[in-house]
């Protein structure tokens, strides 16, 4: 028996695109945590202790955010030029096919 692959191109390139949505979300993060994270009344009194572990912390945060952002959105990018990638072949495979077959009697094949 053989093995049966197959590929729905539209819903490929649609969840492409939701993961690039993803990764716009995830910059919306970051800039959240670079703007509005901190003390809403300054670095007073025991605050200024916290203020290095505090910004040293939300310095990593925005660089993971950072590249969390940018692999979600190559991943969508990959997702939606694999899934052109598969139309342009199956369209080249096609096009063989009818060629190989339009001499046949009785074919028709054509769409």
């Amino acid at each position: 028996m053989g093995e049966k692959f197959s590929v729905d191109i539209e819903k490929l390139a649609g969840f492409g695109g939701g993961v690039e949505d993803l990764a716009g979300y995830l910059g919306k993060v970051q800039g959240l945590v670079d703007g509005e994270a901190g003390p809403k009344d300054g670095w007073e009194g025991l605050m200024s202790q916290l203020k290095g572990p505090f910004e040293s912390t939300k310095t990593k945060t925005s660089q993971r955010y950072d590249q969390r952002q940018v692999a979600m959105y190559m991943t969508g990018n990959e997702l939606i030029s694999l899934a052109n990638t598969y139309k342009e072949q199956e369209n080249k495979t096609g096009d063989r096919i009818r060629t190989a077959a339009s001499p046949l009697p009785g074919h028709d094949s054509r769409r």
